[in-house]
């Protein structure tokens, strides 16, 4: 397994990667970093295999970066990100030892293509010592993923259970020798709240500031859970107002577009960017009744306007609030309503005339 750090100052760049790269079977993403010098920082303390980063970006760029690694003799590989527009710029990249580029957009194929380059190439190296380090990078990415669903779950008694495990992975001998138990912890947590960060499709603010341990060592575990559990009550606030908003957007694109019969709890949530259950379970909240309730109330609500219309054929109508079959739509109507259509409109009609309308 060889370790990662993704460079680019587009954050929705940055994580789209490390999602695709994590998927590869020989790579793991050790970091993230918004320009050049922050992926030195990251690399000074991760000593990643493989660099993949944009050249234009702020502070410091691509070819910039490639100098100061190039300067410190640092033997990881160099992906390009780059534009068309920016070619002759990464041909000098490339001169300066950089092993492969892509264009924007980048393609998964032409991503996971390169990637396999590079592993082979790195597999002809000569062979390094074993690294504990990514060893121990990997397992800070899944204890972290793990952490960060059970915080999104909300579910205390899962995360008491899976902060004994962790406190064990941490306490034991081999941990101990890969470096000190802060620096560890640390990491860990730095990983549960990229996680977080990556759920947090409507950029859901976490409060909670992760800063450096400067207690005792004997405190450090009750320290890490303090600051899950802060995370925890952090997304239990910031959801509570987060799925509002998820919800009025739901119900504005509903009532938008009831008319299509292809109008589903599952479109929907593709449409606004959360995961199915998420949506679901946050409109039964809000709402007191499910999408598919909201959505049938809705369009009988305008199919009975509509009936008040004579010029509108029933068919007409049923077509209108998103039925493409007429028969589903008037024994829809008459379990909502108790009549049929017809019966509905002939009341209506006789209502308003018996009113002198």
């Amino acid at each position: 397994m060889y370790s990662v750090i993704v460079v680019d100052d587009e954050r929705m760049i940055k994580y789209s990667l490390e999602k695709l790269i994590e998927d590869h079977p020989h790579f793991v993403v050790a970091g993230i970093a918004s320009n050049g010098q922050e992926a030195l920082a990251l690399q000074e303390q991760h000593q990643a295999a493989l660099i993949i980063t944009d050249i234009r970006m702020p502070v410091m760029d691509g070819l910039q970066l490639i100098q100061a690694l190039k300067a410190r003799q640092d033997q990881a590989e160099i992906i390009l990100l780059t534009g068309y527009a920016e070619f002759e710029y990464a041909r000098q990249c490339l001169q300066m030892g950089a092993v492969d580029y892509l264009l924007k957009p980048v393609e998964v194929d032409q991503l996971y293509a390169a990637l396999d380059r590079t592993y082979i190439k790195l597999q002809t190296l000569p062979a390094a010592p074993p690294s504990p380090r990514i060893d121990w990078v990997w397992r800070c990415k899944e204890y972290g993923s793990l952490l960060s669903e059970l915080l999104w779950n909300t579910d205390s008694t899962a995360l008491s259970e899976q902060l004994e495990i962790i406190r064990e992975v941490l306490a034991s001998e081999e941990a101990i020798r890969l470096g000190t138990s802060t620096a560890h912890y640390m990491e860990l947590l730095h990983f549960v709240k990229q996680e977080l960060a990556r759920k947090s499709l409507w950029k859901i603010e976490l409060r909670s500031e992760i800063g450096d341990f400067d207690g005792d060592i004997a405190e450090l575990p009750s320290w890490f859970e303090q600051t899950l559990v802060d995370l925890m009550n952090d997304i239990r606030r910031s959801r509570s107002w987060g799925s509002r908003q998820v919800v009025e957007k739901a119900v504005d694109y509903l009532e938008s577009n009831y008319q299509e019969e292809t109008l589903t709890l599952k479109s929907t949530a593709a449409r606004l960017g959360v995961s199915i259950s998420y949506l679901s379970r946050s409109f039964s909240e809000e709402k007191g009744i499910t999408f598919i309730q909201y959505l049938t109330q809705y369009r009988m609500s305008r199919a009975s306007e509509y009936l008040q219309m004579p010029d509108l054929k029933t068919y007409e109508i049923s077509q209108k609030v998103g039925y493409a079959d007429y028969p589903h739509f008037a024994r829809t109507f008459k379990k909502h309503y108790g009549i049929s259509a017809s019966s509905y409109r002939k009341k209506y009609l006789s209502d308003k005339n018996d009113m002198g309308e």
